[in-house]
C-alpha cells in the first residue's frame, strides 16, 4: 500500500474505526465475563472460565487485526542506529 493510497482512501480510516470498534467491544466482554466468572458458583465456574478464556481469545484476535490494519497504514520508520 502505497502513501497515496492511504491518505486518498476513506474506507481505510472507516475500517480503523469499525476494528477499533469491534476490539473494544471485545473488551468490554472480557470484562463481563470475568465478573461472571468470579461470581459464578462452584457448580458453574468451570463453564464461565471457559466463557472468559473464549472472551480473551476474541479479544486477542480483534487487537491483532486492528494493530495489523495500523501497521498497515503507518510508514515505516527509519530504523535507530
Amino acid at each position: 500500500m502505497t502513501r497515496r493510497t492511504r491518505e486518498h482512501d476513506p474506507r481505510l480510516g472507516d475500517a480503523l474505526i469499525d476494528l477499533y470498534a469491534d476490539w473494544r467491544e471485545e473488551c468490554s466482554a472480557v470484562q463481563l465475563t470475568y465478573e461472571h466468572w468470579c461470581k459464578a458458583s462452584k457448580d458453574d465456574r468451570a463453564a464461565a472460565f471457559t466463557a472468559y478464556h473464549a472472551a480473551l481469545d476474541r479479544e486477542e484476535r480483534a487487537g491483532n487485526i486492528y494493530a495489523a490494519l495500523i501497521r498497515q497504514m503507518t510508514p515505516a520508520l527509519p530504523q535507530q542506529a
